[in-house]
């Protein structure tokens, strides 16, 4: 990640068991967290899916223990609405993070 601004600190590790695939990288800011986060893909196998959907809940739980406002990015792996993927659980996962108050910023503008 590159800013004009030096970060107040970048963790070197999240608060998963996600660690080992370098899937996170933070950085925090006075007013704000950043997190770029490259989140499993699940197409390979069953495991895997099941993998992607623990990721995401720990992640998640780590989004809600900051107090600050947050900033997220990256590749996310799964869309958001039925238009996009036919794949229900992975979708209840995004509905669950757009109700809890984040913003899906692609489909307020698309």
């Amino acid at each position: 990640m590159y800013t004009r601004h030096e970060p107040s600190e970048i963790p070197t590790k999240s608060h998963t068991r996600f660690d080992a695939e370098g899937r996170v990288l933070s950085m925090r800011f006075d007013a704000f967290t950043l997190f770029n986060i490259y989140f499993p893909n699940g197409k390979r196998s069953e495991e895997r899916i099941k993998y992607k959907m623990a990721f995401y809940n720990a992640i998640y739980k780590e989004w809600e223990a900051h107090d600050e406002s947050l900033i997220i990015c990256g590749d996310v792996n799964t869309a958001h609405k039925e238009i996009d993927l036919a794949r229900p659980k992975e979708r209840r996962w995004l509905e669950k993070v757009t109700t809890g108050g984040y913003i899906d910023v692609f489909r307020e503008f698309n």
